[in-house]
């Protein structure tokens, strides 16, 4: 059995590093300078929405904003307030 496990172990061995060989490795350079690049280069439409401005629609203390399949989710910081009243 000791022999089963190690023959097994070897046969793995073996066939890992010859499939590891024939892999093609490709390196992607990347220049690291500064360039200015125009919003025309990037885009192809530029628009601009006017928001909503009132007290119930206004975000405040925006920890991070991620992105996830074309949907921004915003994290807020919680804030707990003491209200005193006489």
């Amino acid at each position: 059995m000791k022999h089963l496990f190690i023959l097994s172990f070897l046969f793995l061995l073996a066939s890992y590093s010859s499939s590891s060989k024939q892999e093609e490795r490709r390196v992607l350079q990347v220049s690291l300078e500064e360039t200015s690049v125009s919003v025309k280069d990037l885009f192809t439409k530029v628009e601009v929405i006017l928001l909503e401005t009132n007290d119930s629609s206004l975000l405040a203390h925006i920890v991070r904003v991620c992105e996830s399949n074309g949907n921004y989710y915003l994290f807020l910081k919680i804030i707990r307030h003491t209200i005193i009243s006489h």
